[in-house]
């Protein structure tokens, strides 16, 4: 659903069914533009659940450094 979405130009954003880093995970794997998390009722929630946007392993820094094949050798 979400590449779907994308190829006809739609923002996708992916509601999540519980607080859970994994599920946000999941979601970002499949290329969502965003994740919707319900029910955060406490600050260690919203902060685990952020903390899997903000250092995805397929995004970011940390992925760029993993594709640059060039720097071992």
């Amino acid at each position: 659903m979400v590449s779907a979405g994308q190829s006809v130009g739609l923002t996708v954003i992916v509601r999540v069914a519980d607080p859970d880093p994994t599920l946000v995970a999941i979601a970002l794997d499949a290329k969502a533009d965003g994740v919707l998390v319900p029910y955060c009722e406490d600050s260690e929630t919203i902060q685990r659940c952020a903390w899997k946007t903000y250092l995805h392993p397929l995004k970011g820094k940390a992925f760029k450094g993993c594709i640059d094949f060039r720097k071992i050798s």
